[in-house]
């Protein structure tokens, strides 16, 4: 059968070349009367219809008709990032009516509005999508249950003004890769302990990124066991979690960042992180993580930022770090009781850490630690 588009189809298209502005010249040029939409530069027929709308780039401008999308039932992904649209993307009843959909892509430049359409929790069916790319829009409203998108491998949110919990069924979803939810208003506890079917855990998430929001609760350090030879990225900060740091995140041997900074994090930190040989950056800073910093990340090849600032470390600090040939910024201020780094014989891994240090204010380095011991510490908190 040949590749043809339904009269509804054709209609939406033309409703969406009317209502747009096209800087690129793609609409004069190319989507003009009187030819087959199939034969349209972005739009992709198959015998069933219209199946692939890619718009990407083409710093289109203005709103796009509320019902567009969902006139295009046979749609399979959704390129429309890099542009200047508006309007109200109604998520919820594009994933319900465009049941093949596997891409959306609003990302980039747009400034939607809407929502999932759907009470928190609540599921929503998208059994073929595979990456739901929404970030940097103004889209809000609660997030629904991802029980029945199981073939996600990439969910990126960011930037928005999602609200309510995430739903624990994001880890379940076996083949994701990718989660970014940073810059929402996300709320609540992450699930203490791993779900009850390990098998269908995303044993290939590379990605972990929930900052600039509000989750509390304990860290998910099981998460970290179980996704710790795939991650690279792990960033919580900018939060309100609490508890410990877990020991499994320093056994993630290719994870490059990890960020847990402006958090309420307490205790002391686990001494696996020489497990973690991939490890670039690490960022703890501003939150109440106390006892001495691990020599072992004086292991780390690839090591190349700490920052430990605004804690309350305590002790000598490690020349050990100094080993980390890479090592070009050490971050420590407002320590109080942290001290060391004396220079008494010209040691060649002082003056290294000395001079990759931004700042010793509101620490006791380049004191004698053996001198301060009768001293009470000074918990900025207390002052």
């Amino acid at each position: 059968m040949p590749d043809r588009a339904s009269l509804e189809e054709t209609s939406s298209l033309i409703d969406l070349r009317d209502a747009l502005t096209d800087t690129s010249g793609l609409f004069r040029t190319n989507w003009t009367q009187n030819t087959d939409v199939c034969t349209w530069r972005g739009v992709t027929c198959s015998y069933s219809g219209v199946t692939l709308l890619n718009l990407r780039g083409k710093d289109l401008k203005g709103e796009l008709p509320e019902d567009v999308i969902t006139r295009l039932p046979n749609l399979h992904a959704l390129y429309l990032q890099g542009n200047r649209i508006t309007g109200n993307f109604k998520l919820g009843e594009i994933l319900k009516t465009c049941k093949k959909i596997k891409a959306i892509y609003l990302d980039s430049g747009n400034h939607f509005k809407g929502n999932f359409g759907v009470e928190e929790g609540q599921r929503l069916y998208a059994s073929e999508l595979r990456v739901l790319n929404l970030a940097n829009n103004q889209l809000d409203g609660p997030l629904p249950s991802f029980a029945s998108m199981d073939a996600l491998e990439e969910i990126d949110l960011r930037g928005n003004d999602f609200k309510g919990r995430l739903h624990p069924s994001v880890f379940e979803l076996k083949n994701l890769r990718t989660l970014h939810v940073q810059h929402n208003s996300l709320v609540g506890d992450l699930p203490t302990t791993a779900p009850k079917k390990k098998r269908r855990f995303p044993k290939a998430l590379k990605a972990f990124v929930l900052s600039g929001n509000s989750f509390t609760g304990p860290l998910p350090g099981w998460l970290f066991e179980l996704a710790g030879d795939t991650l690279l990225d792990v960033d919580l900060s900018s939060n309100e979690f609490t508890g410990t740091v877990p020991d499994s995140i320093g056994r993630m041997p290719e994870v490059k960042a990890i960020d847990l900074s402006h958090n309420r994090l307490t205790g002391k930190l686990p001494t696996t992180f020489d497990i973690a040989t991939a490890l670039e950056f690490i960022n703890l800073e501003h939150n109440r993580l106390r006892g001495d910093v691990p020599e072992q990340l004086g292991e780390l090849f690839k090591l190349k930022s700490i920052n430990i600032g605004n804690n309350l470390f305590s002790g000598e600090l490690s020349l050990e770090l100094a080993s980390a040939p890479q090592l070009s910024e050490l971050v420590v201020e407002n320590n109080w009781d942290l001290c060391g780094l004396v220079d008494k014989k010209g040691d060649e891994r002082v003056a290294k850490l000395r001079r990759i240090m931004r700042s010793t204010e509101g620490t006791a380095i380049g004191m004698d630690c053996e001198r301060l011991s009768g001293f009470v510490s000074r918990d900025p908190d207390e002052l």
